[in-house]
């Protein structure tokens, strides 16, 4: 047998042999009497143009999306983020922790063959260092910002330092107590500081020129301050709310069961945190500002039982 016959030998057996072997492809992938979604739009993002990365909600407004969460994939930047709600015209997600100036914001609805078309969002850093007070390993016990950002920060030797908004870091004020209990920038750029010191339990003034002045004595430790609209000063004083008047009447408000610390005046109403140091005991309180009183307490949070704050049990400040 010559080798062209046997070549010619060789194919023609393959060639029976595949004429005989079934097809066991799978079935097509294809439906072709799926009719696809509409692809998503994005109309609006709240906030507009940007927001803090990490923190708080994003909404999305728009049409033809999922009233599934679940089938709403958001992306922003190459991150996916986690969709809390939906309905056909607007998605609510977390705010990614990614920063960046232009970040592409698309979404993937199930059943949708298109993503929709891309907007672009600006997430900025939640937490940014303003200033640099490692220099001496400086403890930092208080701070007060006034109304251009300028940060002012009571740290150890006396002394009261002053971050600019560009960073620079300066010697503000030589101080008579060793450390602040909290500071507030009240009128006329002056500082209003709440401190003890041995039997010297006070709200002190720092003028913009450095100088230290008494505002009003109280009996107790005075651990943080607020004004109100009226410029009054709210004080937390061991387990008491203090009201001092801009004429520095001191009046004795309202009492509560465990030592008072942070206090905030926040859309008509003071809002109050207090620790028992024996028990753990810790909880915030929200009282209606009335002029010159407080509306009737109301819990807002009981620190002791919430969980998902991994440091409740840090001790607070002394």
């Amino acid at each position: 047998m010559n080798k062209g016959f046997f070549s010619l030998f060789i194919i023609a057996i393959i060639t029976i042999f595949l004429a005989n072997c079934e097809n066991d492809y799978p079935a097509s992938l294809w439906n072709e009497s799926e009719i696809s979604k509409p692809f998503p739009i994005i109309d609006e993002i709240i906030p507009h143009d940007s927001t803090y990365a990490g923190v708080g909600e994003i909404v999305i407004k728009g049409h033809n999306f999922s009233i599934t969460p679940e089938e709403n994939l958001v992306f922003v930047g190459n991150k996916s983020a986690d969709v809390i709600a939906a309905s056909e015209a607007q998605i609510t997600i977390k705010s990614p922790n990614i920063v960046g100036d232009s970040l592409k914001i698309k979404i993937a609805v199930h059943g949708a063959e298109l993503f929709s078309d891309p907007v672009y969002y600006k997430l900025k850093p939640a937490v940014a260092i303003v200033g640099n007070l490692a220099e001496k390993n400086e403890m930092a016990y208080a701070i007060a910002v006034d109304k251009i950002g300028n940060v002012y920060v009571s740290i150890d030797g006396k002394i009261i330092k002053k971050i600019s908004t560009d960073g620079a870091t300066t010697h503000y004020a030589d101080v008579g107590f060793l450390k602040a209990n909290g500071m507030k920038m009240g009128p006329g750029n002056t500082i209003y500081v709440a401190f003890a010191a041995g039997r010297v339990k006070k709200i002190a003034t720092i003028t913009p020129d450095g100088v230290e002045g008494t505002f009003t004595n109280l009996p107790g430790v005075p651990q943080d301050l607020d004004f109100d609209a009226n410029g009054n000063i709210w004080v937390s004083c061991d387990k008491d709310i203090y009201l001092i008047k801009p004429d520095q009447t001191t009046t004795k408000i309202t009492s509560f069961s465990i030592t008072l610390y942070t206090v905030r005046v926040f859309n008509g109403n003071l809002y109050i945190s207090g620790r028992d140091e024996n028990t753990g005991e810790a909880k915030i309180w929200r009282s209606q500002l009335l002029g010159e009183t407080l509306g009737t307490a109301e819990e807002v949070l009981d620190i002791t039982a919430a969980s998902w704050l991994s440091a409740k049990s840090s001790a607070p400040r002394e």
